[in-house]
């Protein structure tokens, strides 16, 4: 079915595509849709982003308590530490809400 995808612009079909690699106009981009994607993502697979998994955020011998990224994180604001601050309400932030909630 995809052989029979045709730009309305241009004439290029989805066979040309995939058989050059490269597209024929701009308006090819719409044409093609969904196929396009699927075809890029076979030459680069990193274009799909995968969410991270549980046991890549951080190792257990690294995770600091909520409670102490919390602590550090006045402390940072109080004494005008900005940049430490925001890094700190980052890793708060990208935290699973229950991992370490102990406050």
């Amino acid at each position: 079915m995809s052989a029979l995808l045709v730009c309305t612009q241009c004439g290029f079909t989805h066979a040309e595509f995939l058989e050059r690699g490269l597209l024929g106009c701009p308006a090819c981009y719409a044409c093609f849709g969904e196929t396009l994607f699927d075809d890029l993502l076979h030459v680069h697979p990193a274009l799909y982003r995968r969410p991270p998994s549980p046991h890549s955020v951080e190792p257990e011998a690294e995770q600091e308590d909520t409670g102490v990224l919390r602590e550090k994180l006045s402390d940072a604001l109080r004494h005008e530490r900005y940049e430490e601050a925001a890094d700190l309400r980052r890793r708060l932030n990208a935290r699973p809400k229950n991992l370490g909630d102990s406050a």
